[in-house]
């Protein structure tokens, strides 16, 4: 079995204090965490919806909305590729 290494973080969202364990190192988490509360700022902003849970549930339908293009676009460029290489074999 493989251990990973945990490291434990405190972090702020939106004012929130909160205890993250991950194996990523702090810079990474300190970017996560920046992107969150700027895009919870930004529906904030957009939407006024103060609502911490609402704005929380919003980000994150938008981040994962983000996953599934980047996804499909991984996907779409995965076959050009494949279609270039067959063409060339």
């Amino acid at each position: 079995m493989l251990l990973v290494p945990v490291n434990e973080y405190k972090v702020t969202i939106r004012g929130m204090k909160y205890f993250m364990k991950t194996d990523k190192d702090l810079d990474f988490v300190n970017r996560v965490v920046e992107l969150l509360n700027g895009k919870m700022n930004e529906i904030e902003r957009m939407a006024n919806a103060p609502d911490t849970q609402k704005l929380a549930v919003m980000a994150a339908f938008s981040f994962a909305a983000d996953c599934v293009l980047l996804q499909d676009e991984k996907g779409e460029s995965l076959s050009k590729v494949i279609e270039m290489i067959d063409k060339t074999a």
